[in-house]
């Protein structure tokens, strides 16, 4: 009887044993670490794109000659790369990093994503990089266009009555906003005869969002009075007429 309790016993601990043995370490897989790229906006209108990069580790080291490869969307929003159409390969180098090579947006505006697909030693591994596309019709031509448009304003607060604040957006033919413009801002006053006298004038630079504002000083309400709106930038040129209420 004793025997057979010991034999019980030693079973019971090897049993037990094996149920507490550490977990063995899961294998190393390969992974895509996005350095640059998530995130971005391919702007032709302002000649930038940005070129995904990406770095293929495996267990946190990097890993050189994998296969990359890039894909974009067939149907929208996508980028079309100068080799290959709407998808391309390259092979990592010694730190383990790829880029995609550079194109250009097409199919829209709006976002879109970029596939990366990563191969080595028969280790796959996956990620996707987001962008947005904007400017995607934009035509150089209308470039040397000129508009100005009025941005509609309410009273200048703290100074109800006492000055006329006049704010417009310069752009091209494009729609972009143009930084730098000179405008001019000229409050002219009408008479019956059909006489124009200016009674004041301002000077004001477009910023980046197109935008200059003038301050000018308020006339009498029984004159018909008009502001005549001047912009200037890189030899372009545009005049407009606003009716002063």
């Amino acid at each position: 009887m004793r025997r057979h309790h010991t034999l019980r016993v030693g079973v019971l601990s090897c049993w037990l044993g094996f149920l507490w043995l550490p977990p063995m370490p899961a294998a190393a897989a390969l992974s895509i670490d996005v350095v640059r790229g998530d995130g971005g906006n391919n702007n032709p209108a302002t000649g930038r794109t940005v070129s995904p990069v990406i770095r293929v580790v495996d267990a946190g080291k990097p890993v050189s000659n994998a296969l990359v490869i890039f894909s974009s969307p067939e149907t929208g929003p996508s980028f079309e790369f100068d080799e290959g159409g709407r998808s391309a390969n390259t092979t990592t180098g010694e730190s383990g990093t790829a880029v995609a090579p550079s194109g250009r947006p097409v199919g829209g505006n709006g976002p879109m994503e970029i596939r990366v697909v990563a191969n080595h030693g028969g280790q796959f591994a996956n990620a996707v990089i987001r962008e947005m596309n904007v400017g995607v019709n934009f035509d150089s031509s209308r470039t040397t266009e000129l508009d100005v448009f009025e941005v509609p304003q309410t009273a200048e607060p703290g100074r109800p009555g006492r000055t006329l604040r006049s704010v417009v957006r310069v752009q091209d033919g494009n729609g972009m906003p143009v930084n730098g413009a000179t405008v001019v801002f000229i409050l002219r006053k009408l008479s019956s005869s059909g006489k124009v006298e200016k009674l004041a004038e301002t000077t004001a630079t477009s910023g980046a969002n197109g935008e200059a504002a003038g301050v000018l000083p308020r006339q009498s309400a029984n004159a018909h009075l008009e502001c005549m709106i001047e912009a200037n930038s890189a030899g372009r040129r545009v005049t407009e007429f606003l009716a002063i209420k």
